[in-house]
């Protein structure tokens, strides 16, 4: 879920996932999301990459946004 500031106010999320079977985490083996969340006025500008060793995550994030929210959504996935 995903709250933009009534306004202006970028912010950044990051989540990360590995095997979960070793601690390989310790030396780069993981991969995640990162998420930056880029609001004005008037639209919500939703930037999400995927990095690390695990660059094709499944299952793709789902964006969830408040009901009240009315400004147009963009979303840009690399």
């Amino acid at each position: 879920m995903i709250f933009p500031p009534t306004g202006c106010g970028a912010f950044t999320v990051e989540s990360f996932k590995d095997a979960g079977e070793s601690e390989a985490y310790r030396s780069g083996g993981y991969g995640g999301w990162r998420i930056v969340v880029e609001p004005d006025v008037g639209s919500v500008l939703v930037r999400i990459r995927s990095f690390g060793v695990f660059r094709k995550l499944d299952p793709e994030p789902d964006l969830i946004l408040r009901e009240s929210e009315m400004r147009a959504v963009s979303v840009l996935r690399s």
